[in-house]
Parts: structure tokens; C-alpha cells; sequence
């Protein structure tokens, strides 16, 4: 496999990831409605990208919410006191 091709495979992989929790992130999501879409998607058959496996398992979502939400942090800046308003 080349560069790009496992590049491609990498970006497809992650792409999929991000639409099975995109709609967790809405901070407007009141907590049962979270647990109720985390439920929903867990019971879902998908086509996952480069795997024969079909379901994706609720602690999967779980911590691929979580892994998104550490990341989108960690690139944010931090904020100063001292910041010019």
C-alpha cells in the first residue's frame, strides 16, 4: 500500500468517524437526548470503511465522542486575562 493510498484509507476511516458522532456535539442536546442518539447509533448496522464488522458498539461511540471532544481543546487557545479586548 502507498502513501497516499493509506493517507486516502486514513481520511475515509476518520470522515466516517466523524459522521457516526457529529450530531453528539450539539451543544444544545439535552442529556437524555444524547443517551438516546448514543443508543440509536449503537443499534445501527453501518458500512465501516475497510472493515467486515457492521455495528459500531456504544463504548465505541463513547470514546470516539470523547477522543473529539479532547482534541477540538486541545487545539484552542488559551485564554488570557491579560488579552487586549
Amino acid at each position: 500500500m502507498t502513501l497516499s493510498e493509506r493517507e486516502r484509507k486514513r481520511l475515509e476511516i476518520q470522515e466516517f468517524r466523524l459522521s457516526v458522532i457529529a450530531e453528539l456535539g450539539n451543544p444544545y442536546l439535552e442529556p437524555g437526548e444524547i443517551n438516546r442518539l448514543i443508543r440509536e447509533k449503537a443499534n445501527r448496522s453501518y458500512n465501516i470503511p475497510y472493515s467486515a464488522r457492521t455495528p459500531v458498539l456504544k463504548s465505541g461511540i463513547l470514546n470516539l465522542k470523547n477522543t473529539a471532544k479532547r482534541d477540538y481543546f486541545k487545539k484552542q487557545e488559551p485564554i488570557s486575562e491579560y488579552a487586549d479586548h
